[in-house]
């Protein structure tokens, strides 16, 4: 009856049950120090059948039950204590295995052994793949973010790294094995079987355990770092091995700048490498990327994953930006250094476009439980990236990258979880600033501003400009940032930078010379449509006319002779903008009907000829 009580006690308080995926809330009952995989892969056949021993120590005094995951089309043979064999349940339609443990007091350590077999699951988004290449048959594991419950047992807890992994891999004797760590050994026990030991001796997150199988030729780079030199293991089909083995030494000055501008490589006591796999992308698995195309983007991508994401990993999956985005924005971060092909101009126009294309999504994850949205390109990665590159503008670079260090070194979070609040915690610190608007607006909120403005200028010594901004989601009232602006004049040019604090706010500037052409956000520091650039053709701006002004049911906008009216903006006082028309293509005048709006003053941003014309009118 205890029994009983306690699984269906379990099935509540321990998963959320959402879009028919289990989420395991963080399990402190038990601690894994050290885990060892024995497994046989064919990969010319659909089964596998495993060994999986986990060394643990217990947490809470008697914990008389665990909760480990494995999906139900793998069979469990046994699970052993020691000499004993251990009871254990498994719960219908979930992927959960109650083992039954003898009494343990707090503190203890100890060990078992699950035996399994079967079929994986066809996977989808995730989980242990079959394919092949050039007709040879392949195998490999992709197990981010709830996939390693397809091939193995697994603890599923993002709070317990393992401290220390072996994989015992054996195979038909055609094939060799890749995995994490270092390879010990390789051997051909007889005609039909090899066996790959691999050895890893850093804390590693379960879905970053993975297994790639096929008839692998390898190679070395040898990248210099700190006067040791690490070796950079690839394990490449035969048939790419001339190819790529000309592509992967362009990895080597990345990760000597990684290594230098934030921490030394975490893993440098073992290895980096590559193992090519038919996967459309690649996966940062620790030490050794699995990847299809050796593109330089995708690797540093995939690099500079471990130092976050590997040695640093997201709390929860809601934070899944402490991985992908940083890993984004690294890989633009070579693009500005020249590492990679492609100029940083080009890298940061095209992410931060894409961050834009939804502005309904914010780049926390609401709901992880959807794979999709939780890797959305466009807000994970992009806006993710763009997040980091906004910050960075506002913080200057001295602090930033000085946060970013700390927050490498912090010794609570080295080789194990964060949130967006240490992260935070360590920005606000190296730059004096609270930054809790700008996460609120940038990460938990949506969208983007979208700016205008006013220029006025009767002298050259002095003019006005009246900045508006409206943003493209209701949940941010205002992005308050920092807004560059460009002034150019005949042969003459200043850049300033003003603090926006609200929509309509004026600034008087004096920038020494008539000013012909204004350019909104020249270096593309915030995340908003660079297409405001304003000219100033004053015959064109003083020959249209808004009437009648007060107006009570229409106005009339008269341009003159020659000119094309081509579109109209309408704002009330707040900025917001209420009626719009971009395909007019009308010339002479154009009829506004304005009897439905509130007694108010408004604003008219016109385009005439290729010119932004603006003018007030106030509606009784």
């Amino acid at each position: 009856m205890k029994a009983v009580f306690f699984i269906v006690f379990l099935a509540f308080i321990e998963f959320f049950p959402l879009h028919g995926m289990e989420i395991p809330l963080p399990d402190s009952s038990w601690d894994i120090t050290f885990q060892r995989l024995e497994i046989y892969i064919n990969p010319a056949t659909t089964g596998i059948r495993g060994k999986q021993t986990f060394h643990f120590i217990s947490r809470q005094p008697s914990p008389d039950t665990i909760v480990v995951f494995l999906h139900d089309s793998l069979s469990i043979d046994s699970v052993v204590q020691r000499t004993s064999r251990l009871r254990f349940d498994r719960l219908p339609s979930s992927l959960r295995v109650v083992i039954h443990l003898p009494a343990m007091e707090k503190g203890k350590y100890d060990s078992l052994s699950i035996y399994y077999h079967g079929n994986p699951p066809d996977p989808s988004f995730y989980g242990y793949f079959r394919k092949s290449h050039n007709d040879i048959p392949e195998a490999w594991t992709l197990s981010e973010p709830f996939g390693i419950p397809y091939w193995m047992p697994s603890k599923m807890d993002l709070y317990d790294k393992i401290d220390s992994l072996d994989m015992w891999i054996f195979t038909p004797v055609l094939y060799r094995a890749a995995s994490n760590g270092l390879l010990i050994s390789e051997t051909i026990v007889n005609d039909s079987l090899r066996v790959a030991y691999w050895k890893h001796r850093y804390p590693i997150m379960p879905y970053l355990i993975a297994v790639a199988v096929t008839n692998y030729v390898d190679y070395t780079d040898t990248i210099p770092l700190r006067g040791k030199k690490l070796p950079m293991v690839n394990y490449v089909y035969p048939e790419s091995f001339e190819t790529v083995r000309k592509l992967t030494p362009a990895l080597i000055p990345v990760m000597q700048f990684f290594d230098s501008i934030f921490i030394p490589y975490p893993f440098s006591g073992e290895k980096y490498g590559h193992a090519q796999v038919s996967l459309s992308g690649a996966m940062e698995n620790q030490t050794m990327t699995f990847t299809v195309s050796f593109d330089n983007d995708l690797l540093t991508h995939e690099l500079a994953h471990h130092w976050f994401g590997n040695y640093i990993t997201c709390a929860s999956w809601n934070d899944i930006w402490i991985n992908e985005g940083f890993a984004t924005w690294c890989t633009g971060l070579a693009h500005e250094h020249g590492l990679v092909k492609g100029t940083f101009s080009d890298w940061l126009k095209k992410t931060m476009l894409r961050s834009m294309l939804n502005d309904s999504g914010s780049v926390y994850v609401p709901d992880p439980t959807n794979p999709y949205r939780t890797f959305d390109y466009n807000l994970t990665y992009c806006k993710g990236a763009m997040l980091l590159h906004m910050l960075r503008w506002i913080t200057g670079d001295q602090a930033f990258f000085a946060g970013i260090r700390n927050y490498l070194q912090d010794p609570s979070l080295a080789y194990g979880v964060a949130s967006v609040k240490d992260f935070k915690k360590h920005m606000e610190k190296t730059s004096a600033k609270n930054l809790d608007e700008f996460f609120n607006d940038w990460y938990y909120g949506r969208g983007f501003p979208k700016y205008s403005f006013q220029w006025q200028q009767s002298k050259k010594e002095e003019g006005v400009l009246i900045l508006y901004q409206i943003p493209s989601h209701p949940s941010v009232s205002f992005f308050e940032m920092p807004v560059e602006i460009k002034f150019e004049g005949t042969d003459s040019d200043t850049t300033i930078v003003f603090d926006h604090h609200y929509s309509g706010e004026r600034f008087t500037i004096a920038p020494g010379f008539y000013v012909k052409k204004i350019i909104l956000d020249p270096g593309w520091h915030i995340v908003t449509p660079h297409d405001t650039v304003w000219t100033n053709i004053p015959l064109v701006a003083d020959s249209v006319k808004v009437y009648p002004n007060p107006a009570h049911e229409f106005v009339e906008i008269e341009i003159p002779p020659g000119s094309l009216l081509q579109e109209y903006r309408l704002y009330n006082e707040s900025g917001q903008e209420i009626k719009t028309n971009y395909n007019i293509k009308a010339v002479n005048h154009y009829c506004i009907d304005v009897s439905s709006l509130a007694q108010n003053t408004y604003l008219l941003i016109i385009k005439v000829s290729d010119n932004t014309v603006r003018k007030k009118f106030v509606k009784r």
